[in-house]
């Protein structure tokens, strides 16, 4: 039978290839290897008839003195040894599988001393009361039990197979590669790695943690690092984040929509703007000056369109202008002050008002109509009234709500004039 070579450091293989053998058994004159292979190429001892006397035992009852030489004779032979003494009928008590041994001999046939205990050599496995060599498979073949695989291979549901942690090179079972270790297949890699263009690695979506690929943290997560995120993030202040010009959209990073783009949160918009309505926009207090945001212009300062001015302006004349019913004092609109109110300006007045003498008040010609908060011109003769203040210069409102010329007076037809005495109207009627 043919056996495969054996790789037996430090020790000495035996040339059936069948078993290993410790160095100091060789030319020991006794067959260790089972095919005297251990004794060949040895030379005999010079043997001197008295060297070293040395008592020997036999079943336990009979001691007799042996002189030996150098005291390593462990077979008595009087053609190898003839000024030794041959005795017979004697035996000794050899241990079986997994007895304690100092040597081979101590060991049962097929059985050998190793490590100070009587085993099988090699892949041989003790069946009854005896060492059995079996044939064995290899990988992806019915088996038993693992004796019955070659090598690594052990019995896995009854075929035989490498472990978990272990990958068939073709020959053997072999530890799986490590990160960064070329590849043709997945199952070369360890656990938890990928192969990827050729090399034991993580995929983009993961990371390395102690040798292991991790799924990287999404948006929002705890980190320590900026590896640990997904490719588009970075880690800052120990959130996975994206940044200040992207939003995420779920699952990448994407640019931040401009104003008037559709959306459907705050994040989606660009910086400065506001989701609203489903529109990215300005807030109120804001105008889009076409890449920002910026604060609307307060009155009085320049512009080119109505929008760039705050709500309750107007752009007029490249101004912003406060509404009719206000008036601009320090780049602030306050309300258009009323009659007898103090003034600087005819600016600061109701409309139909002048700042007259510090105060604002309505021509001669007019008078403060107080609930509809304006000037109207007074009214003459005959005029519809309710307070006499309404009335023109002379003239009063009596109590049919008539603007009349005041007591005392009458209306000559072109004004109201003084009434003559009683006794000038006599005259005047005797002259006529």
């Amino acid at each position: 039978m043919w056996y495969m070579e054996l790789d037996c450091p430090g020790l000495f293989a035996c040339k059936d290839g069948k078993y290993c053998i410790p160095q100091d058994w060789k030319c020991n004159y006794i067959d260790n290897c089972a095919d005297n292979s251990d004794e060949e190429d040895c030379a005999n001892p010079e043997i001197e008839e008295t060297t070293t006397v040395k008592e020997v035992t036999f079943n336990e009852t009979t001691t007799r003195t042996l002189s030996v030489a150098n005291d390593s004779a462990l077979s008595l032979d009087e053609e190898t040894f003839p000024n030794t003494v041959k005795f017979t009928n004697f035996t000794t008590e050899k241990e079986t599988f997994g007895g304690q041994c100092e040597d081979i001999t101590g060991c049962e046939d097929t059985l050998f001393c190793i490590h100070n205990t009587c085993q099988c050599a090699g892949e041989d496995f003790w069946k009854e009361d005896t060492c059995v060599h079996v044939t064995k498979y290899s990988i992806n073949s019915k088996c038993r039990n693992s004796f019955e695989c070659s090598g690594k291979l052990l019995c896995l549901d009854g075929i035989c197979q490498c472990s978990e942690e272990l990958i068939w090179n073709g020959t053997n079972c072999i530890t799986k590669k490590i990160f960064g270790m070329q590849c043709f297949s997945q199952t070369e890699c360890q656990d938890d790695l990928f192969c990827v263009a050729g090399i034991c690695s993580c995929p983009d979506a993961y990371y390395l943690d102690r040798n292991k690929c991790v799924r990287r943290k999404d948006a929002k997560q705890e980190c320590s690092k900026t590896e640990e995120c997904q490719p588009s993030l970075s880690c800052f202040r120990q959130l996975c984040q994206c940044p200040s010009s992207d939003f995420w959209n779920g699952s990448i990073c994407t640019l931040r929509k401009t104003f008037n783009s559709s959306c459907s949160s705050y994040p989606e918009c660009k910086e400065s703007l506001e989701c609203k309505e489903d529109v990215c926009q300005c807030r109120e207090t804001d105008y889009w000056d076409g890449s920002y945001c910026v604060i609307k212009r307060l009155p009085g300062t320049t512009c080119s369109a109505w929008f760039e001015c705050r709500t309750e302006l107007s752009c007029l004349d490249g101004t912003c202008n406060c509404p009719d019913t206000e008036f601009l004092k320090d780049h602030k609109c306050l309300p258009k002050k009323v009659e007898n109110s103090v003034c600087q300006t005819t600016a600061e007045c109701k409309d139909t008002m002048k700042c007259r003498d510090g105060k604002c008040k309505c021509t001669d010609l007019e008078y403060w109509d107080s609930e509809d908060e304006q000037c109207f011109l007074k009214k003459e003769l005959g005029g519809v009234c309710s307070l006499s203040i309404e009335c023109q210069e002379n003239l009063e409102c009596d109590e049919d709500d008539t603007c009349v010329c005041k007591r005392s007076t009458y209306w000559n037809g072109m004004n109201c004039a003084k009434q003559l005495s009683s006794e000038c109207q006599d005259i005047d009627s005797d002259i006529d």
